[in-house]
């Protein structure tokens, strides 16, 4: 076979070889983008779920508040109600253990605000690192 020709063979050997690896990178390349699109839009959807725990935490929370609120509110009736009658009838004891009572009932109420703080800490915490490359 003569040089001429097998040099004419070994380039057309090389633009088909060329010709097979751009065509694997160009699949490469979009597999890549479809893979990035797909990684975006998951993102996106817990993003929004996210968003929506978010939204229902502060709801609880300040369903909570007013509940604290509105208890709060039957403590100082009942209070005032137990100091009047206290005050008719001597009854010191009795206030003190109703006292102390409620020293429980708020630093149980203290311990649960604290928790729903935390949650929210830590969501706010992952939707403010959300941007963020890993």
């Amino acid at each position: 076979m003569p040089d001429w020709l097998l040099a004419v063979l070994a380039e057309a050997i090389a633009v088909v070889l060329a010709s097979a690896v751009l065509a694997a990178l160009g699949w490469v390349v979009g597999a890549v983008r479809d893979l990035r699109n797909e990684i975006k839009g998951m993102a996106s959807g817990f993003d929004a779920r996210l968003d929506k725990a978010e939204t229902r935490l502060v709801l609880v929370e300040e369903m909570e508040r007013q509940e604290v609120i509105r208890r709060l509110g039957d403590v100082e009736v009942n209070l005032a109600a137990l100091e009047a009658r206290c005050l008719r009838e001597g009854a010191l004891s009795e206030i003190h253990q109703r006292v102390d009572g409620l020293t429980k009932e708020v630093h149980s109420l203290g311990g649960k605000f604290e928790g729903a703080a935390r949650s929210l800490e830590m969501i706010h915490s992952h939707l403010l690192d959300k941007g963020q490359p890993s």
